[in-house]
């Protein structure tokens, strides 16, 4: 038989991992912040969920940069690769290239590479009518429709 100090043990290991499960369960606040702020202070943003807005480029990479001069002149410090687009959402955002864009996904600093990984969602830019139509994209990385 259990006696009430075992009990009382085994009640809170259950609420303490439950607690625990239900943490793992709340989404992570996402930050809004300046793709320069992002690219300068990298450090502080590194693994948190960020939104930044930029002009995105697609060649052999998809990246986002600080702004249209810097994507044609191929200035990759002031811009941010972006990683771990499946295929599908690949052609999915096809029409978010060469616009200015919102990017919202997890940053990080990897090799001295800025990285946005797993992007959930892709917005054209509130002063081109054009972006805003055709590029707003959420994009599923679980693979459910």
């Amino acid at each position: 038989m259990l006696n009430l100090n075992c009990i009382s043990r085994i009640v809170k290991l259950s609420c303490w991992a439950l607690w625990v499960n239900l943490a793992a369960c709340v989404p992570t606040e996402e930050v809004d912040v300046a793709m320069v702020a992002l690219i300068a202070n990298a450090k502080q943003y590194q693994n948190q969920q960020v939104k930044t807005f930029g002009y995105l480029v697609m060649s052999d990479e998809l990246r986002l940069f600080l702004n249209r001069d810097d994507a044609l002149n191929g200035n990759y410090s002031h811009s941010v690769s972006i990683e771990q687009v499946a295929d599908t959402d690949i052609r999915k955002i096809d029409a978010c290239v060469n616009q200015y864009i919102s990017v919202a996904g997890k940053f990080d600093l990897r090799d001295n590479r800025l990285v946005l990984s797993q992007a959930v969602r892709f917005e054209g830019g509130n002063k081109n009518i054009y972006s805003q139509l055709v590029c707003n994209q959420n994009l599923n990385l679980r693979g459910q429709e």
